[in-house]
């Protein structure tokens, strides 16, 4: 697989080797202030993803309305606090598992923070019920006729 023909085909051009350092990074998620100088320890930066799908999963987590990432810009990384420890595969680098959707966002506020199915379906079942009373308080009751 060639990772620069894929970042290409996204309109990324990766032109410095994966083994060079990376620069300053910041993570892109908001509200989070993790970046490079903190030097926090255990905190890693990473990529999102070229793969479409995937990458449009990390965009609905990340929940930035009206944003681009750009590969080759420092701001475009997620940092390892949006990560569960069990996303990560073992070893001395922290690196990601692959197909692994960043999944924790302690500094959103409780309106962004991803939601469950239960949740999800609950509210779905409040807002339908709420609409068919609503409709059938609308429509005027029909005289029969004789």
């Amino acid at each position: 697989l060639d990772f620069g023909a894929t970042l290409t085909a996204f309109g990324c051009s990766r032109t410095t080797p994966l083994e060079q350092p990376i620069p300053m990074a910041y993570c892109c998620v908001p509200l989070c202030r993790s970046d490079g100088k903190k030097k926090e320890p255990g905190v890693s930066f990473h990529e999102i993803p070229a793969e479409a799908s995937l990458r449009e999963q990390w965009m609905k987590k990340i929940r930035r309305d009206d944003w681009v990432p750009n590969c080759t810009s420092n701001y475009s990384k997620v940092c390892s606090k949006h990560f569960t420890d069990s996303d990560f595969l073992e070893g001395k680098r922290r690196r990601l598992k692959k197909g692994i959707v960043p999944s924790v966002f302690a500094d959103y506020p409780p309106y962004m923070q991803p939601r469950t199915l239960k949740e999800r379906n609950s509210e779905t079942i409040r807002k339908r019920s709420a609409l068919e009373s609503q409709h059938s308080q609308d429509e005027p009751t029909k005289k029969r006729k004789r």
